[in-house]
């Protein structure tokens, strides 16, 4: 039996489908479920019993006749990341716009596969790459633009989790053969699409990926190197058997920018010798990222504006996570355009 095909009963709102709703779909759900001109139609979940005790009425466990409905504008994708490609696909083949939580797909090879479909359709897609978008991260672009800290010469980020001990054997981020790089891919490629926000394009990677809590079948643990166009370097680590660090630095010929979590000091130095000899700290008004990227989404379906993170951002991030995937199996350093000649193509 298929679901009840629910229609929207003011046409002026924009319908909604969600396919997979976990945790962190909840916390994107509250800003989409607040705008008084969207509306949520349906949340797929292929088992239909189970859909139905999560959503109720709204519920829907047929793929084709969920989304398929011409009361949905827009499908958002935060199913786990190797379910991405083929949501995507659906959605697009049916004229929906789409909004995927990071990363684009699990592979670089999906991400390319699916390329054609989304440049070629005049619906707007996203990729949640959100933390770009904390007000932090803005006033450090600000600083390197502005040449207040002189030239970039490294950069050293770690975003880490202690989670791997708490990770149930039957979920995907436990499975070896569907979280392939761990952390790096989860947590990580916030990083790098932070780097290339920042800088430029990577030239090259070395990446170290491995499993030392043993708590799951996945890695759990990441460290790379990357060297960039402009000769800057930066040494990124994500993590999920440690203590939870959020850690940005940026050393420039001129200055030093520390970011601990929500925290950002600026330290500089009027000594012949370059030490130290001034720490201030930043005052910032701390945004909601998640907020802003949301309703920079619908406002581009209402052709008020582009999505700052689609389809170009999101495979550029992915091809330096296949990067530093074939750098850990090869054990030497690789080019980036020896991965893919689509990295930075608009560039």
């Amino acid at each position: 039996m298929q679901p009840v095909l629910r229609q929207l009963k003011n046409s002026k709102k924009k319908g909604v489908l969600w396919i997979g709703f976990g945790q962190f779909a909840k916390r994107l759900h509250k800003h989409v479920a607040r705008r008084s001109d969207v509306e949520i139609v349906s949340f797929f979940y292929p088992d239909k019993a189970e859909a139905q005790k999560r959503f109720g009425a709204k519920a829907s466990w047929e793929i084709k006749t969920a989304i398929t409905n011409p009361s949905v504008m827009a499908v958002f994708i935060t199913t786990p990341n190797d379910q991405h490609a083929k949501y995507i696909k659906y959605a697009l083949e049916n004229r929906k716009h789409v909004f995927v939580e990071k990363p684009i797909t699990a592979r670089l090879n999906e991400a390319l596969s699916i390329g054609p479909l989304v440049l070629g359709s005049k619906k707007k897609f996203m990729v949640g790459h959100n933390m770009r978008r904390k007000i932090a991260i803005r006033k450090i672009k600000e600083f390197i633009d502005s040449g207040k800290i002189g030239r970039v010469v490294n950069i050293y980020a770690n975003y880490s989790k202690r989670i791997s001990q708490s990770i149930d054997p039957s979920a995907w981020r436990y499975q070896k053969k569907r979280h392939r790089e761990g952390p790096l891919l989860t947590v990580g490629v916030h990083l790098i699409d932070i780097l290339h926000y920042l800088l430029c394009p990577v030239n090259s990677v070395f990446g170290v990926i491995g499993n030392i809590s043993r708590q799951t079948t996945a890695p759990d643990s990441n460290a790379v190197l990357l060297k960039f166009k402009n000769s800057a370097t930066a040494f990124l680590e994500a993590n999920y058997n440690i203590l939870s660090e959020s850690v940005l630095n940026v050393y420039g010929t001129k200055g030093t920018l520390y970011l601990d979590g929500d925290k950002l000091r600026y330290s500089s130095s009027s000594n012949q010798n370059g030490s130290i000899s001034k720490i201030k700290k930043i005052p910032l008004v701390v945004n909601d990222d998640f907020e802003e990227e949301i309703d920079e989404f619908f406002s581009a379906i209402d052709g008020k504006g582009r999505v700052e993170t689609g389809y170009q951002e999101a495979l550029n991030a992915l091809a330096v996570i296949e990067a530093c995937f074939q750098s850990n199996i090869k054990h030497r350093s690789i080019k980036i355009k020896n991965i893919t000649k689509k990295y930075f193509r608009d560039k």
